[in-house]
């Protein structure tokens, strides 16, 4: 169809760090690119049916009827439900700017009713998916002269420098790094969120608090973010209808990048 929609429940399913992460493989039609794994830019671009042109193909994004560059600015946990307009006739109302499709984002909002307290929390483990194995040392000295040789070429290598390869008694002139474990380990993923819903016939509040820490998989990479959104609904007359939408988001990650 030319209007795909996702649930709330649907994002509460998956264990995600971003929004863009939650609607990849949710909706028919809208592929989503990560370019990279790095926590606090593992945020991804759409394409909804394909790429409409040569140059900038992403979508118009709405959040709360408010237009926004990017999705991943939100916490996940805010949402209520997102919607994607897929062809020419369901986002005519939005324009030329709805040429590559349109992604409506709808927060949640409080309802009339007792004060609620929800909490959710998660912790997980990330880890490479799949390295290379490298040989060591003292094996591609032996590969290396074998090739020399084979080449008609002398060794580069005496009998003497392998065997300090293999039993590591001169580790600084003849080393034996493993770098994969200097450079990657397993990385942390920690999520918390706090929302309070409620009111009464003239006001209605939502207030929601998150904090995100991803430690990444390659050593001193890292994220620490923090959010906060407050979207109050009041009644002024029979006739008025004051919406207020505030959101906070502090963003830190460190890249193991020298400056």
């Amino acid at each position: 169809g030319s209007v795909a929609a996702i649930s709330e429940k649907d994002l509460d399913a998956r264990p995600i760090t971003s929004v863009s992460a939650g609607i990849q493989g949710l909706a028919p039609g809208v592929s989503v690119l990560n370019e990279s794994g790095k926590p606090g830019a593992d945020g991804g671009s759409f394409q909804i049916r394909g790429k409409g042109t040569l140059n900038n193909s992403n979508p118009y994004i709405l959040v709360d009827g408010i237009e926004t560059g990017t999705i991943d600015a939100i916490d996940p946990n805010d949402i209520a439900s997102i919607s994607v307009l897929k062809d020419a006739a369901s986002a005519a109302i939005y324009g030329s700017k709805a040429a590559n499709g349109v992604i409506l984002i709808t927060t949640k909002r409080g309802k009339e009713g007792k004060t609620v307290v929800n909490y959710s929390g998660s912790m997980g483990w990330q880890k490479p998916t799949e390295l290379l194995e490298k040989m060591h040392s003292y094996d591609y000295a032996r590969m290396y002269n074998k090739a020399l040789t084979d080449a008609g070429k002398a060794p580069r290598f005496s009998d003497e420098e392998i065997q300090t390869f293999k039993d590591g008694s001169d580790p600084y002139n003849y080393p034996d790094t493993r770098w994969y474990d200097l450079a990657f380990h397993t990385g942390t993923l920690t999520k918390h969120n706090l929302n309070v819903t409620g009111g009464n016939a003239n006001v209605q509040y939502m207030v929601s608090g998150g904090y995100l820490y991803q430690n990444g998989t390659m050593r001193n990479s890292d994220r620490d973010q923090f959010n906060l959104r407050s979207n109050i609904d009041m009644k002024v007359s029979d006739r008025i209808t004051l919406h207020t939408n505030m959101a906070y988001i502090h963003n830190n990650h460190s890249e193991p990048i020298p400056s």
